[in-house]
């Protein structure tokens, strides 16, 4: 198992099988036709047990399962029990995993496990054609944010609110949070050259990256009139935003969080770069990985000194352990692989083959 992150969808197999079917599903391809190819790609038998690897192919098929309202009863079975029986955090364990490793996991797993038993209780729709159209049509929506577009947040809101909420169209809540669209890869191609670049990281293909800021907002309040940057650049999976305001985006100053892979791979953006293995970096659990917008709130509470207002473990949501950049190693590995650590990214980037301004030139 190639490991990139605690995310339910933060390593390869998880990911390869949700692109799967995510890909075929906005193709217009049958639902079950694009189950009969999952399972015969990835060898998923409902009647055989989910051990080591499967495990990450169950958890990525019931994760892409959820996003059309189409899990099964017995996809449901299968990730319940591989959650409650503790087997996935086992195998992590067994992998090696660091304490802080497991912990983190361990949240992500239940918090996917309650999504689930929420999906769980609905009956799998029967009208698929004309539900497919709508939901097509709504992800075409939240695909089309324009990079610079400033977007609000709630706050305070556990996984099952948070579900509740968006199928309402004007939620209001106590306090909201704010943060910004940097850009905009879904309907963006990269060339083959670019695919090729052994430099080049495919993890975040095809998603939207966002900043969050510090500043928040009572219900009755005005939008505030300026805002700090609390969180760079991350990845996003699954958002949905309320856009309020636009602010342009000066793309040659774009920030990228900087995360670890395998102890020898920093990712910084789309750049994956090799360095030197030491001993410093086996205890560093910084995963690169995309990032899920129910936790926006717990991001920017755990990192503007309100961690008291966090139910589960603030230090899940704190920068140093989402960002290698604050990590007192930090300069020594950049200058192993031959990068200034003042660097910029954009002209870092280009060093690599990797021109950033391709993605803004079909911007919508």
């Amino acid at each position: 198992m190639g490991t990139w992150s605690t995310s339910i969808l933060g390593n390869d197999n998880s990911s390869d099988v949700n692109d799967h079917f995510m890909n075929q599903y906005y193709d217009g391809t049958p639902l079950e036709k694009i189950k009969q190819s999952v399972a015969s790609k990835f060898g998923l038998d409902e009647a055989k047990p989910a051990i080591g690897e499967a495990m990450n192919y169950w958890l990525g098929y019931a994760w892409a399962l959820c996003e059309v309202n189409f899990l099964t009863k017995e996809v449901s079975l299968i990730v319940q029990e591989i959650i409650t029986s503790g087997a996935d955090l086992k195998e992590w364990k067994d992998l090696g995993a660091s304490e802080d490793s497991l912990a983190d996991r361990e949240v992500v797993t239940k918090e996917f496990l309650e999504k689930v038993l929420l999906q769980s209780k609905k009956s799998p729709r029967k009208d698929v054609i004309e539900k497919r159209k709508k939901k097509k049509k709504e992800k075409e929506y939240y695909s089309v944010l324009k990079a610079g577009q400033i977007f609000k947040f709630p706050m305070h809101l556990d996984l099952k609110t948070y579900m509740e909420a968006m199928k309402t169209e004007d939620f209001q809540c106590a306090e909201w949070g704010y943060g910004r669209v940097l850009l905009n890869e879904h309907y963006q191609q990269t060339n083959k050259e670019i695919e090729n670049n052994p430099n080049y990281s495919k993890l975040f293909k095809n998603g939207i990256w966002v900043e969050l800021y510090r500043e928040t907002s009572k219900w009755n309040e005005e939008i505030p009139d300026s805002f700090t940057v609390l969180i760079p650049s991350i990845s996003v999976s699954g958002a949905r935003f309320d856009v309020v305001g636009y602010k342009k985006v000066e793309v040659e100053k774009i920030v990228f969080r900087e995360t670890i892979a395998n102890f020898n791979e920093l990712f910084i953006g789309e750049l994956r770069i090799k360095f030197p293995r030491t001993n410093e970096v086996d205890d560093v659990a910084i995963y690169p990985g995309s990032m899920a917008s129910v936790s926006f709130d717990k991001m920017v509470l755990a990192n503007s000194g309100r961690e008291s207002e966090i139910e589960v473990n603030p230090n899940y949501h704190k920068l140093e352990n989402m960002d290698f950049r604050v990590h007192p190693f930090r300069d020594k590995i950049l200058k192993s692989a031959n990068i200034d650590p003042n660097y910029n990214y954009y002209e870092l980037s280009l060093q690599y083959g990797i021109d950033l301004k391709r993605l803004y030139l079909d911007a919508r």
